[in-house]
Order: structure tokens, then C-alpha cells, then sequence
């Protein structure tokens, strides 16, 4: 993810680590429970749940998918997503 100034110019890049599967797992809950509740396929909250080899999660859910997850969970969205600003 980068952000640009009005020029369009590259001013910070960043990266989503998700903590997704590991908050599931904390509380039992299950993928398909989550998938049923925000009207997505358990494979898509899987896709959405690990990171990558670097650490980062190579698919991210939309911001409005993000926030639907949140508030099932009823948890802020930060517990489960992080931006990661890279140096």
C-alpha cells in the first residue's frame, strides 16, 4: 500500500500483517462461522487469515469487509489487521 502526495508523489509504503487466524483460534472460533456471519466463502476468511513468508498478508480483505469482520467479531479492526510502515 503506498500513499501519495497531491503531486503523486511516493511519500510512505506500508504493508497489512493479519492476525486473523491466531485471534480465531484464541477464541474458537471457527473460519465457516465467520465466513456464514459476513457473507464470504471460508476460503476467502482462510485467504484472509495468513501472511506470507515476509510476514505480510498476500491477500487483504476491503476496508468495507474489514470493518463487517470487526464488528462481527466485535473487536476494533486493529486486533486483527496491522499497518505496517516499512523503512
Amino acid at each position: 500500500m503506498y500513499l501519495l502526495n497531491k503531486k503523486g508523489w511516493l511519500l510512505l509504503k506500508y504493508k497489512i500483517k493479519t492476525n486473523l487466524e491466531p485471534y480465531l483460534k484464541e477464541r474458537g472460533i471457527q473460519k465457516v462461522w465467520l465466513a456464514e456471519k459476513t457473507g464470504v466463502t471460508k476460503q476467502q476468511i482462510s485467504r484472509w487469515s495468513k501472511n506470507d513468508e515476509s510476514g505480510f498478508c498476500k491477500y487483504t480483505p476491503s476496508l468495507s469487509y474489514a470493518l463487517v469482520i470487526s464488528k462481527v467479531l466485535d473487536c476494533d479492526i486493529k486486533e486483527i489487521f496491522e499497518l505496517i510502515e516499512l523503512k
